[in-house]
């Protein structure tokens, strides 16, 4: 007889909440880790309101709970008796009418082992082996409702590291939870065991691996429940909103702008703005949202909202039609049309970074630069990895933007560290989830395409290759003339013999060395000389590039062999074959 689950679904029923009551009813599973959002508020307005509550002029208090708080009181409302375990307090009962009805259990058949009851649950703060025996005993007790148990912290409690560096009272406690959740008594029970923890990477995969133990992800709030919790403020008499200026009249706004954010974090920037007598606006609001991210996860990601678009962006004429084609693509309401990743290869120095935030900028969508996603201690690159998926996902709509991307997810070979791998295929996996297609857009940069696994640049990931090549013919001489006039030069004034010295000194050179070139003029103006020819003649006499012609020369040709439009291929390379470049560049 399948675990009877009454009630139906609420629009005001949270998500998690929904896949536990159907794992459960299914008898699939009676035991969770819940991880993800767990420090944030709950819708609990669905839950049944205490008559003494009802007049409780802090409605938005009631109606918005921790996530313990409001499992433990939607269990009780489903007449289970409810046990909470804290690190720091113990064994605690919902209610001294559920410590009776499970003392009583406790002592039926000895009534002098009431005692006894009462001395392991004041002992249970001191001595967390006992505590764990003491909770396995009370889900077997003969209660006429079932025994459900919250336990808080879990990661503090069943660390992730290996066997041999636990303490010999972890590894007993570890011993006792397999045994209680592993007993086939305890998985046909009518209560539940509630794990909590903010990541499952930070839990003991002894624990986590268990068969019959479910991870439930919470997730951050997506817009409508942002939405729905700035309306109860505002419903509740809570004035904060009214610092949201512009966004004031239009909550929505905030409510999409403030993506990453949990709902504690929302309230305190209004409270916060309230407080300093300041409006927010946009620019605020994201510096805010950055400031809230890199407290809870570190400096892993930034959300930036680029300031400057494609026109910025000088030459490049194909590439710039290409990746406009992109942006329309992406606008349709089709998200098979929108890639999942590009790759952009390409000479250093070509402005890879500049014209892919430049085109993000011109898809109207936040970016997300991703970084220094491994950590320096036991599981920490995991967690890491958990927390940013878990920030990317809810911002939803966002192009992720990883610069040296081959630095940051080298192939994995047979020397590569564990951990290292389980990162790799962790970020596979992400790009692959038909869930993010459309709206996760990844921009891996490199300028050693070739260091990138095969799995990573196949189609359904980053499969579409766009490299960024030095301009030529017209593309170069815009942007050299550019260039060169934002340093107050302007060579259409030039004569054309000294336009050809000029085109034969900088033969070698890249966009980054024309941007050295212009600087360097800059400086000479801003020490005196004047913004003319003569200047322009001493500079190119006196600067000597830095000699990597060879190693852009490799560069170029690797950018060629991870290209997917032959419009991007660069006129002096257009006819050379594929098999001459390979030979160049010595593969096989």
């Amino acid at each position: 007889m399948m675990r009877s689950m009454p009630e139906s679904a609420d629009i005001r029923t949270p998500p998690f909440l929904e896949r536990m009551k159907a794992v459960f009813a299914s008898e699939r599973s009676n035991q969770f880790l819940l991880t993800g959002n767990i420090h944030d508020l709950v819708d609990a307005s669905s839950l049944p309101t205490p008559v003494e509550d009802k007049k409780d002029l802090s409605a938005i208090n009631s109606a918005w709970q921790g996530l313990s708080t409001f499992l433990a009181k939607r269990l009780s409302s489903r007449d289970h008796i409810v046990i909470r375990y804290h690190i720091g307090h113990g064994i605690r009962f919902l209610s001294n009418k559920d410590r009776a009805a499970c003392r009583k259990a406790y002592a039926q058949d000895d009534r002098s082992r009431a005692k006894g009851f009462d001395d392991v649950i004041n002992h249970s703060q001191q001595d967390p082996v006992l505590a764990f025996k003491a909770l396995a005993e009370l889900t077997r007790l003969n209660t006429a409702k079932p025994v459900s148990v919250i336990i808080d912290y879990a990661e503090l409690l069943f660390p992730a590291c290996e066997p041999h560096m636990q303490h010999d009272s972890d590894r007993r406690r570890l011993a006792i939870v397999r045994d209680w959740l592993s007993d086939p008594r305890f998985v046909q029970h009518r209560g539940v065991v509630l794990f909590i923890a903010e990541t499952a990477a930070s839990i003991s995969t002894r624990l986590r691996n268990l068969p019959h133990l479910t991870n439930i992800e919470i997730p951050l709030p997506d817009s409508d429940e942002r939405l729905r919790y700035m309306q109860d403020i505002k419903n509740d008499g809570d004035h904060t909103l009214e610092f949201a200026a512009e966004f004031a009249e239009n909550p929505q706004m905030l409510a999409e702008l403030t993506a990453g954010m949990t709902l504690r974090d929302l309230h305190s920037l209004m409270c916060d703005a309230r407080w300093a007598g300041k409006k927010l606006d946009r620019s605020l609001v994201l510096a805010e949202v950055n400031r809230l991210l890199r407290a809870r996860i570190g400096d892993h990601l930034d959300i930036i909202e680029p300031d400057y678009e494609m026109d910025a962006v000088i030459g490049q004429s194909a590439l710039k039609r290409e990746l406009d084609r992109v942006r329309q693509l992406m606008d349709i309401d089709d998200d098979t049309l929108s890639p999942v990743g590009i790759l952009v290869a390409g000479p250093n120095g070509t402005g890879k970074t500049f014209t892919f935030t430049a085109w993000a900028g011109s898809c109207k969508r936040l970016v997300v630069m991703l970084k220094n996603l491994r950590g320096s201690y036991f599981g920490e690159t995991d967690r890491i990895f958990e927390q940013v998926r878990g920030v990317l996902e809810a911002l939803g709509q966002v192009i992720i933007i990883i610069d040296e991307a081959d630095t940051q997810f080298a192939p994995p070979g047979e020397n590569t560290h564990e951990t290292e791998s389980r990162l790799f295929g962790n970020l596979i996996r992400m790009m692959g989830d038909p869930h993010n297609r459309g709206r996760l857009v990844w921009v891996l940069i490199t300028a050693r395409p070739e260091r990138l696994a095969p799995d990573l640049k196949r189609s359904g990931r980053a499969g579409l290759h766009l490299p960024v090549f030095d301009p030529e013919d017209e593309d170069r001489e815009a942007f050299i003339h550019f260039v060169l006039g934002r340093a107050g030069i302007d060579l259409t004034t030039v004569d054309s013999s000294v336009q050809q010295v000029i085109t034969e000194k900088t033969t070698t050179f890249g966009p980054a060395d024309f941007q050295e070139l212009a600087n360097t003029l800059r400086c000479e103006i801003a020490l005196g000389r004047s913004a003319n020819v003569e200047t322009l003649q001493y500079v190119l006499d006196n600067l000597v590039p830095i000699d990597i012609a060879s190693q852009r020369r490799k560069q170029t040709l690797q950018a060629v062999l991870h290209c997917s439009r032959a419009s991007l291929v660069p006129p002096s390379l257009r006819d050379v074959d594929r098999l001459q470049i390979r030979a160049e560049l010595n593969l096989s």
